[in-house]
């Protein structure tokens, strides 16, 4: 499987005044650097069951925001999921109008992203 290995070729799009890159699941080497790049939160759309919680705890030790919104991998997402992603757009769209750089990623970066 490719895999970038410099977080700075992530390609992050100005959006707003903010910047957005999708992305496959991040290595545990990549997060400080990820900071270094000028990313600001990390968007998790892993569920609880792909060890979710692991990229929080390892975004937040290299110094950046963690916001989760599992999504499950393979369907369109239920009714709930859809709901909790629609609720999400207003805090992620103000994240990109004050400047933040936000990376979103799923496992793969295929299907989710």
């Amino acid at each position: 499987m490719f895999e970038i290995k410099n977080p700075s070729k992530i390609r992050f799009v100005k959006v707003g005044h903010g910047r957005l890159a999708l992305y496959h699941r991040p290595r545990r080497d990549m997060f400080a650097s990820l900071r270094r790049t000028g990313c600001t939160h990390v968007v998790t759309l892993l569920k609880d069951s792909e060890n979710a919680k692991l990229y929080g705890d390892l975004a937040r030790e290299a110094g950046l925001e963690w916001i989760w919104l599992p999504v499950p991998n393979g369907n369109y997402p239920q009714k709930d999921v859809h709901e909790r992603l629609i609720t999400a757009m207003p805090e992620l769209s103000r994240l990109l109008d004050e400047g933040n750089s936000l990376l979103i990623h799923c496992s793969a970066g295929v299907h989710r992203t």
